[in-house]
């Protein structure tokens, strides 16, 4: 019986945070957020400048791991963000993920 009771508690919270029932109200309207917000996830959601943006910050986007934010950083600058898919840094299909949340600031 005391072992249900253990179990009981780790699973209900578990199921909380995997609903993201993390809700955020900004001007009395709800605001969409991710179900699992950390300080990487909460980056992802604000525009990247592909020339300047830490590592941290480039893994933070969809489909971009430690590889390819190495291999984004490591041909720098870039004219354009679609230089990404030219220069065959990253798939296109994982550019078409991030194409909304970077740009390519010139300096």
């Amino acid at each position: 019986m005391k072992l249900t009771s253990f179990l009981v508690l780790p699973t209900a919270i578990f199921l909380f945070l995997l609903t993201g029932c993390n809700h955020s109200v900004a001007n009395n309207k709800a605001v969409s957020h991710n179900p699992s917000p950390s300080p990487a996830n909460i980056r992802a959601h604000s525009i990247v400048d592909i020339n300047s943006a830490p590592k941290v910050d480039l893994e933070a986007l969809p489909g971009i791991g430690e590889a390819y934010a190495q291999r984004i950083i490591d041909h720098r600058p870039y004219r354009e963000k679609t230089d990404l898919v030219r220069l065959k840094i990253i798939p296109e299909s994982t550019y078409e993920q991030i194409k909304d949340t970077i740009i390519a600031h010139q300096k």
